[in-house]
Parts: C-alpha cells; structure tokens; sequence
C-alpha cells in the first residue's frame, strides 16, 4: 500500500476516493470470481505496477495481456487500473 500511495504523492494527486455503492461482500466476491492469472494481474496492478511491466512480469504476449486485463476490469466492474485502485483500495485495506 506504501507504495501506491508514494505513486498518488509523488505525482501529486490525492488518494483515490473510495467508492460506496458497493458493499464489501460484492467487492469480496467479485475478487473471489478471478482465476488464478486474473488475481496474479490484480495483485500487480492494484500496487501500482504499470501494464506493461505486469505483461513482462507475468511472461504474455500484448494481445494475451490485453485479454486478461480486460477480463480483470470487466469482472470487478472498471474501466482501467485507476479505476480498479480506487474501488478496491478499501477492500485491500481491510485484509491487512
């Protein structure tokens, strides 16, 4: 978590705002809906990791890569990494 906040920081921008309209048992179950290479993808980009850098982390192709992070965002109902930051950084602050 340290480092995305470093990440919010250091561009100068706020913390995500948290989203409430979901509750914690939808986030919950909507991460629990992820295959094992969705939740590997989440894990890094939740952190902040770029896109690019998760895809030569996790070892895929750009087209495999672009699939799964579709799937991602598709699954917990974002549009993109900032969105999947902000919705779920309450949900991640729970578990540690």
């Amino acid at each position: 978590m340290t480092r995305l906040l470093n990440l919010f920081n250091a561009k100068g921008a706020k913390a995500p705002i948290i989203d409430q309209n979901l509750s914690q048992n939808e986030k919950s179950s909507r991460l629990a809906a992820l295959s094992i290479d969705e939740r590997a993808a989440y894990k890094w980009l939740y952190e902040g990791y770029s896109e690019p850098w998760t895809m030569e982390t996790l070892g895929l192709k750009k087209n495999a890569a672009k699939r799964l992070f579709r799937s991602v965002y598709r699954k917990l109902g974002v549009e993109n990494q900032r969105g999947l930051i902000q919705h779920y950084a309450l949900q991640e602050l729970e578990f540690m």
